[in-house]
């Protein structure tokens, strides 16, 4: 989702080609990792690739297009977002609840955290915009 926001700034100068380099770029990232550690990780060699690969084409994406068509984005907030979204998944693997149905409850409750966290974020947005 992210990549398609930043690319907007190549479809407006008519440079989509981008996308496909960053795409082959995330394809082999891709490939490599899975190569390189899929036979000692199993599915999380995959898992991490993905992200991996993701993470690396959104930046490459960013970067490129921030010389190519600069976009004023919030990174302030998408840094926030990040941020929060990380301390709720630590404080969700770092908890040992042996109880298969707590452990689900109290990850869900931190899940509605997060959702909570963003609605308030997205009505703060649209309030300030009126």
């Amino acid at each position: 989702g992210s990549e398609m926001c930043i690319e907007t700034g190549y479809k407006l100068i008519d440079q989509t080609r981008w996308g496909a380099y960053f795409s082959t770029i995330g394809c082999v990232a891709t490939v490599s990792i899975i190569l390189l550690f899929g036979p000692s990780y199993g599915y999380m060699a995959c898992a991490w690739a993905s992200f991996f690969c993701n993470l690396l084409m959104m930046l490459l994406s960013y970067f490129v297009g921030q010389k190519k068509f600069p976009i004023e984005y919030d990174l302030k907030s998408a840094f926030l977002y990040f941020g929060v979204a990380t301390v709720l998944y630590v404080a969700g693997m770092a908890l040992p609840i042996q109880s298969e149905w707590l452990r689900l409850g109290y990850r869900t409750i931190l899940l509605g955290v997060f959702i909570a966290f963003m609605l308030k974020g997205i009505y703060l947005y649209e309030n300030s915009r009126t």
